[in-house]
């Protein structure tokens, strides 16, 4: 399978650079930003990353996934992975305090036992802050960047290098409240139509966002009213 290029490349590898010297890093975003695509990215990275998707299970459910064996208690798994000397990198995405236990003091615990392991990285992901986590040293709660608009347009120029009107593509997304899955589901569907090139992106980029609104329940009206006061804003754009 070939290698998938990241979607921030700058900043995922950045982040890979520090998990690599043992970081722990809780990074605050929103799979309409692409948080799970980076999670995803970093996972591209480093093969041998233990990747789990914490969303609706218990902390005991989330150790038997990661280990893969009978225990389902992080105090047996991170001993086990001090004896073993485990260096592969932990990304854990959907992250809540109840991953780590069922209160806050053993979250604590076992969050402090996993950032003493230097020799392994953990990447978590949260949609929210979590307040259990706070102030705890050696832990770096950071913001995901939002998709910047020269991101939009580097990643539709990498799928599509002949579109000359890239703006008139980027600018709907851009100001969409879904931007990162409607700019995958344009860039899927253009893929998928070659002859929506000999016609204006105006045109097909439409009708490409009022079908991605009515399948996700979204306002279209609103959605259309937004994205206008936003290519007002944009139209003149340039690098």
């Amino acid at each position: 399978m070939a290698r998938i290029e990241p979607f921030r490349p700058t900043y995922t590898r950045r982040i890979a650079s520090r998990l690599i010297q043992g970081e722990v890093i809780c990074l605050l975003g929103q799979d309409r930003h692409g948080a799970t695509r980076l999670a995803k990215d970093i996972q591209e990275i480093f093969p041998q990353a233990r990747y789990l998707d914490a969303q609706g299970l218990s902390s005991k459910a989330i150790v038997s996934e990661i280990s893969e064996s009978e225990t389902d208690d992080w105090n047996s798994l991170i001993a086990g992975w001090k004896r073993a000397g485990v260096s592969n990198c932990l990304v854990i995405n959907h992250v809540t305090a109840n991953a780590f236990g069922e209160d806050e003091a053993s979250a604590r615990s076992v969050l402090q036992q996993l950032l003493s392991l230097s020799q392994a990285g953990l990447l978590m992901l949260s949609d929210r802050p979590i307040p259990e986590f706070e102030g705890m040293e050696g832990l770096s709660v950071e913001k995901l960047p939002p998709i910047g608009y020269k991101r939009m347009k580097e990643e539709i120029l990498r799928y599509f290098p002949e579109e000359k009107d890239w703006n008139s593509v980027a600018a709907p997304i851009f100001s969409h409240p879904e931007p990162y899955p409607l700019l995958q589901h344009v860039l899927e569907q253009r893929g998928q139509h070659p002859e929506y090139a000999e016609h204006p992106p105006e045109q097909w980029v439409a009708q490409l966002v009022a079908a991605f609104n009515q399948a996700n329940g979204l306002d279209e009206p609103a959605a259309g009213k937004k994205s206008t006061g936003i290519w007002d804003k944009l139209k003149g754009w340039r690098e």
